[in-house]
């Protein structure tokens, strides 16, 4: 695919090569976001098990990835249910995990996960009257769970 430049060799909107751009932008979006959620998935074999976090470290740094991207583009993590179903289930686990049983790399989650939903708040503050209408009911769920974060973080201190 080739992108189509104006007479001064600028990128031009109006070329309809160009309207294609964002289209497979958002598909590759899209495709990587799959990734994150297969990465972000904690597993548990029944309730008498511990939950079990694998792969920490690539955890922590896709938590400090979505805090970039909520940053960036807003709509696209707290729409769709992407922060609801597929992100907040995970932070959700770690909550319930005893303070004491949490070792090093979890509390570094427990922190990359606090300040990805503190910029998730941010940028909801930010998103314009009409875009602020449509997250509610997402801004009250970051709410709740920015103070749950704050207050396992505290117990740990």
């Amino acid at each position: 695919m080739s992108i189509e430049h104006d007479a001064q060799g600028r990128f031009s909107p109006e070329e309809a090569q160009n309207v294609l751009v964002p289209c497979a932008l958002g598909a590759i979006t899209f495709e990587i976001f799959e990734s994150f959620k297969s990465i972000l998935f904690a597993k548990r074999l029944s309730a008498r098990h511990p939950i079990v976090f694998e792969n920490k470290p690539h955890k922590v740094k896709l938590f400090q990835v979505l805090k970039k991207l909520v940053t960036v583009k807003p709509e696209f993590i707290l729409g769709m249910g992407r922060l609801t179903d597929d992100i907040m289930p995970t932070i959700e686990l770690l909550l319930k995990k005893d303070t004491d049983d949490l070792d090093k790399l979890e509390v570094k989650l427990l922190n990359s996960m606090r300040d990805f939903i503190e910029a998730c708040g941010t940028s909801y503050d930010k998103m314009e009257e009409i875009d602020q209408t449509r997250f509610q009911k997402v801004n009250a769920q970051i709410k709740d769970v920015k103070m749950d974060l704050d207050k396992k973080i505290k117990e740990i201190k």
